[in-house]
């Protein structure tokens, strides 16, 4: 089956055996846009489709940067976030709210700067953040987070290091991961959907998903981040994750893909939803997945997929894509030339204040467009990154810490920079 996309959108697909047997194809269609202050664009960039998870690093010990587009399905659609909590002030801070809100999801994560509890009880607080990443090896080690900060990490004054990223009004045990990323199908609140079968998606490539696999296995998003649907214009509202807005509220701008299979007994169309929402504010950018399924009598057939892409209040019939098969060419469209310069870094007043809210958040409301985009670069030397820990490896951006103890060694952290870019399979002659 191959598969064309006569618009800036990326498209992938694939084979696969469902649990009543018989052969499908599923097609995906992902859309990047740039985030702005009221609505976002279609991004110059396109993302392209990932074929497998990506983690941050590129190691697989550290937490899901972005998970993988090709799955045969998602029982719900879902929203991640990644990137840094951000505090609306130079002069720093030493607890905030970070708050995502799309659709019926609407989660606040508390996060604070480094902190030590000593062995007589006392809290030590180190100095204010500008930048946290948001990051599961900040929160809590449990059995649903493999990586995160564990309980007995003591050093030998009896002091340990508590969690920067807290659930927000969570009174006792709570196992879920504090975080707005994507869960690694390897982690437990996954791993237990699979019931008894293997966890090796090739498999389910080749033969029919096995009975006791729950459809939820396939959304890597917690479970407080799934939606009843997601919409092609969709309402984004975000809280300290912007580097220059304390909220930041903006709406996908409504285009959409149409996606027709011609085979040897006419076309008809492929019926899209989008599953998927993933937001990365270190590069100011997010993308929305549509995914489509229809039968097919073998894993190899012959026929075409083709990919259009609709404006608000457009709608494209399969003799408007056809005609835009026989005119595509080849021609590749050209690259911005340069990124916007870095943002000079601001002084730093004495004072830090806490932030931690007195009452909810104000309702979502609109702001006026910057003219700088969310991915220029905002004080980066005032970002925190996470402490050496033995899961993963860490970014070496230390500093010193004015009010922790002189006996414990400046923290380290992991970063939030996303990991290298894949290399791109050639999917439509809009691919740059």
């Amino acid at each position: 089956m191959r598969i064309q996309s006569v618009s800036p959108l990326e498209v992938g697909g694939f084979a696969w055996r469902p649990r009543f047997g018989g052969h499908a194809f599923t097609v995906v269609v992902k859309a990047t846009y740039q985030l702005r202050p009221g609505e976002a664009v279609l991004a110059e960039e396109q993302d392209p489709i990932l074929e497998v998870d990506r983690h941050f690093e590129d190691d697989p010990a550290s937490s899901v940067y972005a998970p993988s587009d090709l799955v045969p399905f998602r029982e719900h659609a879902e929203v991640t976030l990644v990137g840094d909590a951000i505090a609306p002030s130079p002069v720093g801070s030493r607890a905030l709210v970070a708050r995502l809100a799309v659709g019926s999801v609407d989660k606040k994560v508390v996060v604070f700067g480094d902190r030590w509890l000593d062995a007589d009880g006392r809290v030590r607080k180190g100095e204010p953040f500008r930048k946290i990443p948001l990051r599961y090896e900040l929160a809590a080690a449990s059995p649903d987070n493999p990586v995160g900060v564990e309980d007995d990490s003591v050093d030998d004054a009896g002091t340990r290091p508590l969690p920067n990223l807290e659930p927000f009004g969570t009174r006792g045990p709570d196992t879920q991961p504090a975080g707005f990323g994507p869960i690694g199908p390897a982690w437990a609140p996954r791993r237990r959907l699979l019931g008894a079968a293997e966890l090796d998606e090739t498999h389910w490539r080749e033969h029919p998903i096995p009975e006791d696999v729950q459809g939820s296995y396939w959304n890597a998003a917690p479970r407080d981040q799934r939606l009843a649907e997601l919409t092609e214009d969709t309402t984004i509202h975000l809280e300290h994750l912007h580097p220059h807005l304390p909220r930041l509220s903006t709406r996908l701008p409504g285009v959409k893909p149409r996606a027709f299979v011609e085979r040897s007994g006419g076309a008809r169309e492929i019926f899209l939803t989008a599953d998927a929402l993933w937001i990365d504010m270190t590069r100011g950018v997010c993308t929305l997945t549509w995914r489509g399924t229809f039968d097919i009598d073998a894993p190899e057939v012959e026929g075409l997929v083709a990919v259009a892409m609709e404006q608000p209040g457009e709608r494209l019939c399969w003799p408007d894509v056809a005609a835009l098969l026989d005119t595509t060419t080849s021609e590749v469209p050209s690259r911005r030339d340069s990124a916007p310069p870095p943002r000079a870094s601001e002084p730093r007043p004495a004072a830090a204040p806490e932030l931690l809210p007195e009452s909810e958040p104000e309702p979502i409301t609109a702001y006026p467009i910057l003219d700088r985009a969310v991915g220029d670069d905002a004080d980066a030397e005032d970002t925190m990154v996470l402490r050496q820990r033995k899961h993963a490896p860490s970014l070496p951006f230390l500093r010193e810490t004015a009010s922790a103890a002189p006996s414990l060694p400046p923290p380290t952290r992991p970063g939030s920079a996303p990991p290298p870019p894949p290399s791109r399979s050639p999917a439509s002659p809009w691919a740059r």
